[in-house]
């Protein structure tokens, strides 16, 4: 049995990759189901998957990967998914060894593991959970042997360990006490052999070792005293043996020593000192064998030397500059110290950087000024110096930046953009014959933009975007053996999902958006059953239309989607596919006008749109092609545009912002439709500054928006649409500091929302448009931190949200509008840690939302009639730890349906619907076995 599954994460990432995708070969395609009943509830009134978009398993959301470590055969790696964030990942080389090694912080949330160092076939590295925070973990790239080493800093608080150094058979770092601060560490892999090594700045103050290098038996690092400043320390590995090397800067301001490199028993360094710059400096780990090796740039300015890399025979290459030729390649070796070449001749920098050894020459990247920043080698001579290749076409100053320098088996292997392959990794072996691209992994001329490589056991690691054939294969996980023909994909870490989002109801018809990996990201129609639901190819093949602002108006279904012909312009549906068609071509060609922010106004549909001759401005439609037209340049100049945004449709007025004027700066607008009944309602800031306006809100009669006049800072204001009735609502933090109004949500005649007086912190706010009427509802958490309560959702008179008292963590609340109609819901997660209520959304009696209740079983979907004892979990969707992450929760129809996106181990991220209405009669709070889904 594999890690994975011995792991506690209840699911693989890990499967065979599927049968190929099936070919397309028509505009619509039904696609064959899977239906999960999730509850004992009869078929008919279930929750049910609606359709598995994506049955390719081809195709790879984005995994994004952070190297940690390298230990013999084997590697240690950060992978982030959305289902389980960033956790730890290890890698043999093979497919089937390369897997998620354990969801250290179960669900979504990430654990971050930083950088690893191996000692032993052991990884050591720091990483956080929800019960120790951020300390010092271990790992043989198994879940049974991932394991704390100590909790520094006993409980959730962090000991931050960091600068991890292999040193003596034992592991040194920094980490951080409240006792001690940031001081030097020790480990031998075991909690009773973890210990501070020397409190070196005694006391609560930090002496934050740094740059931990070993030479020799001697551990090298920077750390600050208040007696010296940061200077050079050295240890042999026990607290009497750890000692200030020299005092190089006297006084409290310190050397401060950067870029330690091990040279045999010595080490070289940059080093401060206010007669000489910063310069190059070396040190045996005496006071007497501590010196400045060279003043290369003679006087107090500093020649900034960078990036030291040794040979590992005689030699130490470095950057630095000497005033007179710029940054450039410099050398010590037993000659002394020396310019190797000028290569950027003059003043002007080379800027050499990403040194590598293979074979006796450094490789690195510069640009003479000529050539670019390309990939250059050195012998250590003048003449030997040289360009190895221009990857850049046509030649010339444009760069293909080599980046990632890594040597395997004699030849360097790096990240560039060259020629026709656009970014991918390329190979050199010194010559410019002999560098080539390793695979053109995404064929064409931008490229897989592959990450840095990474040598483990003989190979090479890196991530890329890759595509085959028509599948788009997403960023993965890549392995070489430095051969063409041994590159290739590692393993597809995390499979596809459909990232279905967006459902809109008209009539019976359910509108989504979806990607199923044949047909690209899509418009997607149905009735809600797995043979009813079909795909709307506007682009062909696996190419996306991408359609975007999916709203209903006038008895069709209006949006914005790509057409590789017309570009993005606005389009319509009856509900069929053959009644789905391009509306107009407002800016004809390639580009397309954009059309965004689609808002019904009356009889009509408000969007921003962009053409050649007005820029972005303000357009209607009465679902006609000739009906659909700008209504005003409100910024004459060609190209220019007012770039309407917020738009809000409220009373028959469109109210917006705007930019009109270099004078007056982005304000707001209304209009209703026409020329003459578009105009600027306020100059609220005058000036060119604009009043930074923001969450535009209607209400009955108007809109209340958040504004800043310059004087009394960001805070509530409320419009009726004429100029008059145009003012600050309330100044809530007096004086020009701002309340910032957040989250405003329509609530009886006037708004909810979150403001901060400035004594309370974020609280929940209510206003019914007056000053005397703008009262801060609770203060949830006593002090100046603030509740910060989101998600608003009012619902039967009351207004339902999410906000942390520092007792429950971030829960569920309900208010009236007044103190003592506002009270916890439920406690779901019990303790401080909360369960992140959001994507509230109600019907019927109910209100439903995601929420993550345990680790036992993740964020699933969540129902509640408004009471503690009639809230609780509808189903475990994707059973144990696993999350199924609910998300874009839409009641459609006649309230019948709800529908959402999820994720589980069969189909991952899908849409799914809930039949409703959905009763939890006589259950307790997470029983599942009482739940119906029929009426009682």
């Amino acid at each position: 049995m594999s890690r994975w599954r011995q792991s506690l994460v209840s699911t693989s990432l890990l499967r065979a990759e599927a049968d190929t995708a099936r070919a397309a070969s028509a505009a619509m395609v039904l696609v064959p189901s899977i239906l999960l009943l999730l509850t004992a509830a009869p078929p008919s009134r279930a929750q049910q998957l609606v359709l598995d978009v994506d049955q390719t398993g081809n195709r790879s959301i984005d995994l994004d990967v952070s190297f940690l470590a390298a230990g013999g055969p084997a590697m240690l790696f950060e992978g982030e998914d959305p289902l389980y964030g960033e956790e730890l990942w290890f890698s043999d080389g093979t497919a089937a060894g390369t897997e998620l090694v354990a969801d250290l912080w179960p669900g979504p949330e990430s654990s971050s593991p930083g950088i690893a160092v191996a000692l032993g076939g052991v990884f050591y590295f720091a990483t956080s959970d929800p019960v120790h925070g951020r300390e010092l973990w271990k790992s043989d790239g198994t879940a049974a042997g991932t394991e704390l080493v100590l909790d520094i800093v006993p409980g959730p608080e962090s000991s931050s360990p960091t600068a991890l150094s292999r040193f003596n058979g034992s592991i040194y770092f920094s980490a951080t006490t409240e006792s001690e601060g940031q001081e030097l560490w020790v480990t031998d892999g075991t909690a009773a052999g973890t210990e501070l090594l020397v409190d070196i700045n005694p006391g609560t103050e930090s002496s934050s070792p740094l740059g931990l290098t070993a030479a020799g038996s001697v551990l090298f690092f920077a750390a600050d005293t208040a007696t010296h400043g940061r200077e050079l320390w050295m240890s042999d590995g026990t607290a009497a043996g750890t000692e200030l090397v020299l005092d190089i800067e006297p006084g409290s301001v310190g050397s401060s020593p950067l870029f330690l490199e091990a040279v045999g028993l010595n080490i070289v360094f940059s080093a401060f000192t206010a007669t000489s710059g910063r310069e190059l400096w070396r040190s045996n780990g005496t006071a007497a064998g501590t010196f400045q090796v060279a003043d290369i740039r003679p006087g107090s300015d500093n020649s900034s030397p960078f990036a030291i890399t040794f040979d590992g025979v005689s030699t130490a290459y470095f950057s630095a500059t000497d005033g007179v030729s710029g940054s450039e390649l410099w050398k010590i070796d037993s000659s002394g110290v020396s310019l190797v070449k000028d290569i950027a001749p003059g003043s002007d920098s080379g800027s050499p950087k990403g040194f590598a050894i293979a074979d006796g020459r450094v490789y690195f990247s510069a640009d003479d000024g000529t050539n670019g920043d390309e990939l250059w080698a050195s012998d250590g001579t003048e003449a030997g110096t040289v360009l190895v290749a221009d990857l850049a076409t046509p030649p010339g100053v444009q760069d293909s930046g080599p980046l990632g320098l890594t040597e395997l088996d004699g030849q360097i292997y790096f990240e560039a953009f060259g020629s026709s392959f656009g970014s991918e990794i390329f190979c050199s072996d010194g010559t410019a014959a002999g560098t080539e691209v390793l695979l053109d992994i995404d064929p064409g001329s931008s490229g897989s933009f592959p990450s840095l490589p990474v040598k483990a056991g003989g190979r090479l690691y890196f991530t890329a975007d890759g595509e085959d054939g028509d599948l788009d294969l997403g960023n993965e996980l890549w392995t070489s053996d430095g051969t063409e023909v041994g590159t290739m994909r590692l393993t597809d870490l995390v499979e596809l999902s459909s990232e279905v989002e967006s459902f809109v109801t008209l009539g019976d018809v359910v509108f989504f958006v979806a990607d199923d990996s044949i047909h690209g990201r899509e418009l997607w129609l149905g009735d809600g059953t797995p043979t009813g639901t079909q795909v709307v190819d506007l682009v062909p093949g696996a190419d996306d239309s991408d359609p975007e602002s999916l709203i209903v108006f006038d008895g069709r279904l209006f949006f914005a989607a790509l057409d590789p012909t017309a570009g993005r312009e606005l389009w319509v549906s009856d509900g069929t596919v053959s009644g789905t068609m391009l509306l107009a071509d407002l800016d004809p060609g390639e580009d397309g006008s954009s059309p965004s922010e689609l808002t019904v106004l009356g009889e009509l549909l408000a969007f921003r749109a962009t053409d050649e001759q007005a820029g972005a401005e303000l357009w209607i439609s009465d679902g006609t092609v000739a009906g659909t037209v700008l209504v005003d340049d409100l910024r004459p100049e060609p190209e220019e545009g007012s770039s309407p945004s917020q738009l809000v449709a409220s009373g028959g007025l469109l109210f917006f912002t705007a930019d009109a004027s270099d004078s007056d700066g982005e304000e707001l607008w209304v209009s209703d439709g026409t020329a003459p009944g578009t105009f600027q309602l306020a100059d609220i800031r005058p000036g060119s500054s604009g009043s930074s306006i923001d969450e535009l809100t209607a209400v009955a009669g108007g809109v209340f928006f958040v504004a800043n006049d310059g004087v009394v800072g960001k805070e509530l204001w409320f419009s009726d649409g004429t100029a008059g009735g145009t003012a600050l609502v309330a100044d809530i933090e007096p004086g020009g500091d701002s309340s910032n109004p957040d989250h405003l949500t329509a609530f009886g005649p006037g708004v909810v929302f979150e403001g901060d007086n400035g004594i309370d912190g974020d609280e929940l706010w209510v206003s019914d448009g007056t000053a005397a009427g703008t009262v801060q509802v609770a203060d949830l958490r006593p002090g100046s931190s603030g509740s910060t309560p989101e998600h608003f959702l009012v619902f039967a008179d009351r207004v339902y949200f999410a906000a942390n008292d520092d007792i429950h963590g971030e829960e569920l609340w309900v208010s009236d509008g007044t103190a003592a109609g506002t009270e916890l819901l439920t406690d779901l997660r019990a303790g401080g840690d909360g369960s992140d209520p959001r994507d509230l959304v109600a019907a019927g009696e109910r209100v439903y939302f995601s929420a993550d209740g345990s680790d036992d079983f993740g964020r699933e979907l969540w129902i509640s009639d408004g009471t503690a004892g009639g809230t609780g979990r509808v189903s475990d969707l994707w059973p144990g730890v696993g999350s199924s992450l609910p998300t874009d929760l839409t009641v459609v129809g006649d309230g019948s349906w709800l529908y959402f996106a999820a994720w589980t181990e069969t189909t991952w991220k899908e849409p799914f619907r809930l039949a409703l209405p959905y009763f939890t009669d006589g259950f307790e709070s997470g029983d599942l076995s009482a739940w119906s889904s029929t009426v009682p």
